[in-house]
């Protein structure tokens, strides 16, 4: 499925963001999983090939391989585990993701040489996600920010301190 030369192809690594826990806030994701996610730092590794598109998504957590061609309608599995239709476009240079089911959200994702920037929007709700050109193979980037898995562990346990103690 490789394609030569594609300004898409390669792995892009997280290296910011930019409101996507009000982002998922709105779109159902549990509150444990939006902590979940400001903890890692996924890689995407995109490949394409003659209009067809694998996008692997992979950090410490999870990994998901989403398939489609361009103009064709597809389901597509999201990282937080939902199954929704969607329709993938080409417009201006940029990758269009448009959800076909409630919420409809709109993703688009903008490429230069070395900067990947994922935009999120549903009903007035926008993120940006931004990401780095890497050169290294994608089990390469598992990253994981050590000081908010410590600020979680610090959270479920004061969570479950408080529950006992209500309890007595």
């Amino acid at each position: 499925m490789e394609g030569t030369d594609h300004f898409a192809k390669g792995t892009w690594k997280l290296i910011r963001s930019e409101n996507f826990g009000q982002y998922c806030k709105y779109m159902g994701v549990s509150w444990v999983k939006r902590l979940l996610s400001s903890l890692i730092c996924p890689c995407q590794k995109i490949r394409v090939a003659s209009g067809h598109w694998s996008i692997l998504t992979s950090s410490l957590l999870r990994e998901t391989d989403v398939q489609f061609t361009e103009g064709k309608e597809c389901t597509w599995l999201t990282y937080d585990g939902r199954n929704i239709r969607t329709s993938v476009v080409m417009e201006n240079g940029k990758l269009v993701l448009h959800q076909l089911d409630p919420p409809f959200a709109k993703i688009t994702r903008e490429f230069d040489d070395q900067t990947m920037i994922m935009t999120l929007e549903v009903d007035g709700v926008k993120a940006r996600r931004i990401y780095q050109k890497r050169d290294t193979a994608i089990t390469d980037n598992k990253t994981i920010n050590w000081s908010g898995i410590l600020l979680f562990m610090f959270v479920c346990l004061s969570t479950v301190s408080i529950a006992w103690y209500c309890q007595l």
